[in-house]
């Protein structure tokens, strides 16, 4: 603020206020991304609801975030199991009777995509590049490649999204 109370004195422009939040938002800023990360990671602990409709989705930012942060694989372990859904739980059960539960934080969401992909082979594949199939009228199946995809969507007002 001294740099404002300067300019102020001395008779010149403080500057837009776009400039001015733009200069709080660079100075109290989350410096740390490790920081930021263990936020992010311990809102994924409790967040049952994108777990149980979304496990891709979960898994992939659980596991750009839990490589950034430097927690024990006990911990990492321990609180997914507290969020995953029913179902996943249930296809575990066998491996923790059999002690053969995978003891690295990152086996472990292996294992439980590869379960989840076995339960759930429609939402887990598919591709946002490549050959995709779509149903004709005909009832046939036709392979279509990126460029045509693009152009079904742009016909029918559709439009990728990017996570």
């Amino acid at each position: 603020m001294k740099s404002y109370y300067d300019k102020v004195q001395a008779g010149l422009s403080v500057g837009s206020w776009g400039n001015f939040v733009q200069e709080l938002k660079n100075v109290y800023r989350q410096r740390d991304d490790k920081e930021g990360a263990k936020k992010e990671l311990m809102a994924l602990w409790v967040n049952k609801d994108l777990a149980r409709k979304n496990f891709v989705k979960y898994a992939e930012r659980y596991r750009m975030l839990a490589r950034i942060v430097n927690y024990s694989d006990e911990v990492h372990i321990d609180k997914m199991k507290e969020v995953i859904p029913d179902e996943l739980q249930n296809v575990l059960v066998i491996y923790e009777i059999t002690n053969q539960s995978p003891k690295i934080w990152d086996d472990y969401l292996k294992l439980l995509m590869q379960a989840y992909k076995a339960l759930h082979p429609d939402k887990t594949q598919g591709a946002i590049f490549g050959p995709e199939a779509i149903e004709e009228k005909s009832g046939e199946k036709k392979n279509l490649d990126a460029m045509e995809i693009d152009k079904i969507q742009r016909k029918e007002g559709k439009s990728l999204q990017y996570c």
